[in-house]
């Protein structure tokens, strides 16, 4: 077996995504910095602006490229709403995206094609589309952090395209452009 094929059989982290058109990524991504700045949570910069439809999978660069063949058959413009920041528990602050039916059809479709390949998704039954703004912040920031994005304001229409499959390289989530 070659370098090439044997790295191509490996495990690789990946998940799948619709993102913001440009103008909301950008006002999303100065508040991940702001929330990275003044709070030292930076976890959501190592991805851009998104909401996850499938959440992260192992998988061969090979079963990737199986996957991106069927997201191709997805892709598409939506118009989704935003609805303002809120939080999960003590240790997320995202921008609420309100249920869209065809985001919540995308998700099943993709998660049932993914698992026929004998991939493990941890997917919960309940989807909650959202744009994360900072994860995993410790307790003792999170009260200051939740009060000063609590009132934050982001009701729109917010375009979004997708969706696309992203891989962990080097400690950033990339989106995959081409088959490899």
């Amino acid at each position: 077996m070659t370098q090439g094929r044997s790295y191509m059989n490996s495990s690789h982290l990946f998940f799948v995504a619709y993102t913001p058109e440009a103008s909301w990524s950008d006002i999303i991504r100065s508040w991940q910095e702001e929330m990275c700045s003044q709070f030292l949570v930076c976890q959501s910069l190592n991805a851009p602006p998104h909401i996850t439809i499938v959440p992260p999978f192992r998988s061969t660069l090979d079963q990737g490229n199986n996957i991106m063949r069927w997201i191709d058959q997805f892709n598409s413009e939506i118009s989704v709403e935003t609805n303002d920041v809120y939080r999960f528990g003590n240790r997320v602050i995202f921008i609420k995206v309100k249920p869209h039916e065809e985001l919540s059809e995308n998700r099943i479709k993709l998660i049932s094609r993914i698992r026929d390949l004998d991939i493990e998704i941890r997917a919960g039954k309940v989807f909650h589309p959202h744009i994360t703004l900072g994860h995993k912040i410790p307790q003792n920031v999170f009260d200051e952090a939740w009060n000063h994005f609590k009132d934050f304001q982001l009701s729109n229409t917010v375009i979004c395209n997708g969706p696309f499959l992203f891989q962990l390289q080097n400690k950033k989530w990339n989106r995959v452009d081409q088959r490899t």
